[in-house]
């Protein structure tokens, strides 16, 4: 991406969240009070989605721009744990919410995903174990629930995420002697507990048109990149492709 298409894509965001802003405090439409019910639940679904991603939004532009002057430094995400933490405890409340309605055929298909996507971001932005690993069982039994509600497309009862083998190949050096040597100056990686940037996943490399069974990617380490290795390829049912 050039500095220009960056300021653009700046710009556009930019307008959108102070367009929010200029709405605040938010309130239903007449036909959101027609249907009240209805309406009730979406709104309560809609302004957590709200508090999410204004987390989220926080995160990114609280994170300094002089680390893209070069190569991007992963462990630039470490210093907002606080907030990822904030992000996964809302997003545990609403989703237990969320799949429970959904047990009972109340499936928000317009909203319910971005809350999947904030999930997606934590567990692949932070790097901190436990939480990312509690970020994907949350996504894995909330797309199990709606997948099985929607579709049943999966006779799987374990979901194939990219996360996880984003996960194995970052924690490589945990286990692996010869892997530890690509850590580099310090710091470097402590087993269940940090993981160096040489070793964190920067890249992954797919195709645009995603097939319907499955799709074929390239995971890409920042000591990958820097020494052109080719990286890990590995594949997954396009359908858990996050």
């Amino acid at each position: 991406m050039s500095i220009i298409q960056a300021y653009v894509e700046f710009e556009m965001i930019w307008i959108s969240v102070w367009a929010t802003w200029n709405n605040l405090p938010l309130r239903p439409t007449q036909t959101d009070t027609r249907v009240a019910t209805s309406a009730l639940r979406s709104n309560s679904l809609q302004v957590s989605i709200l508090k999410i991603r204004s987390i989220l939004i926080n995160i990114l532009f609280c994170v300094d721009l002089d680390w893209s002057e070069s190569l991007w430094d992963k462990t630039c995400w470490d210093d907002f744990w606080h907030r990822f933490a904030g992000a996964y405890n809302l997003l545990e409340v609403t989703l237990e919410k969320e799949n429970k309605a959904t047990k009972k055929s109340e499936f928000d298909a317009q909203f319910t995903p971005s809350l999947y996507k904030a999930l997606n971001f934590i567990a692949r932005m932070y790097r901190q174990p436990e939480l990312r690993r509690k970020a994907i069982a949350l996504l894995r039994k909330s797309l199990t629930v709606a997948t099985g509600r929607l579709s049943k497309i999966s006779g799987n009862l374990v979901l194939e995420l990219i996360s996880d083998q984003i996960f194995e190949v970052e924690e490589k050096a945990w286990t692996d002697d010869a892997a530890k040597e690509d850590c580099g100056e310090s710091p470097r990686c402590v087993k269940d507990k940090f993981i160096c940037n040489m070793h964190r996943v920067t890249r992954v490399l797919a195709p645009r048109e995603i097939a319907e069974r499955g799709v074929d990617y390239t995971l890409l380490t920042t000591g990958d990149v820097l020494n052109d290795r080719p990286g890990r390829k590995e594949s997954v049912r396009a359908v858990f492709f996050s």
